[in-house]
This record gives structure tokens, sequence and C-alpha cells, in this order.
């Protein structure tokens, strides 16, 4: 739903708030995982967060590159103190 082509402003707004409230330690993101039949778009989920601005923004405010493993992205909380 938060790629979903109709609106989806309320899933977006739920989903921001959720990472708010639980503040995880680590958020992986995906690439080369393209759902074109859930999402409509051919796009992996590295790409779509272009899509999602709001998540770019909150990614980068609240999160810092950590590495990547394989199709992978992990991004550290910089509230957590503990390293992966």
């Amino acid at each position: 739903p938060l790629y979903w082509k109709g609106n989806n402003l309320q899933f977006r707004i739920e989903f921001l708030n959720e990472l708010s409230i639980n503040k995880p330690k680590l958020i992986l993101v995906a690439q080369r995982d393209p759902l074109y039949y859930l999402s409509g778009y051919d796009e992996d989920s590295k790409q779509m967060i272009e899509r999602f601005p709001e998540f770019k923004q909150f990614l980068g405010s609240k999160y810092v590159f950590e590495k990547q493993i394989e199709n992978f992205y992990f991004y550290k909380s910089k509230l957590s103190e503990n390293t992966f």
C-alpha cells in the first residue's frame, strides 16, 4: 500500500508514525526485488524510496548507512549504540 498508485497518504502516515513510535535499531532496504504485481512499478525497494520522499527524509535524518550485504542495505539508528 505504500507504493500503490492510488491515494495512499493514510498508509504512509501510519507507516511513519509506527517507525517514530517503535524506533527500530535497524532498517533494511532491499535491492533487486521488484514486485510489479503488488506495486504496479518495475522498480526495486531501493529505487522506490524516491517515490516516498517522507520516508527518504526520515531515513536520512534518523539513520546512517552501515553496510551492504548482498541485496540488502543496512541502516542503523543514530540513537543506537550497538553495531552489528
